[in-house]
């Protein structure tokens, strides 16, 4: 017998996660009849949604209405530092040399102030936790 079920686990290769800040992605395959998420050899849930918490590899086991099984495996990895980057050849009066800033998925808010000595600093913050400062210092004067 063979399935009429279109439906498949389509899961990304890898995912993102850090225990710290307690981060990670939400994996919602719709509605089938059962899933079973391991890390490893360790049952982690048997809910429908989920989300990675540690690093490792996982495997994930669904079951359609006819009651076919199919598996997947996926791996996170841990990714906890704040990153920032940003162009290094901003030009004032030139929209093609404009200020970009860009973050990784941990920064949910960002606070950013131009001083007139070409000196940009940055407030970085993750959900729950204080904000942390950097600043960058961009070769130009304003």
């Amino acid at each position: 017998m063979q399935s009429m079920d279109a439906i498949r686990p389509d899961v990304a290769k890898t995912y993102q996660v850090c225990p710290q800040y307690e981060f990670g992605s939400l994996i919602d395959l719709g509605n089938l009849r059962n899933y079973k998420w391991y890390l490893d050899d360790q049952s982690m849930s048997i809910i429908r949604i989920f989300k990675p918490a540690l690093p490792g590899r996982y495997s994930l086991i669904i079951f359609s209405a006819q009651g076919f099984a199919y598996s997947t495996p996926f791996v996170t990895e841990e990714e906890c530092e704040l990153r920032v980057s940003y162009p290094n050849a901003v030009q004032p009066g030139r929209p093609d040399k404009e200020l970009l800033i860009y973050t990784n998925t941990l920064i949910d808010e960002m606070k950013v102030s131009i001083q007139q000595v070409g000196k940009i600093d940055l407030l970085l913050r993750k959900s729950g936790s204080d904000f942390r400062g950097i600043y960058l210092l961009l070769g130009w004067h304003i």
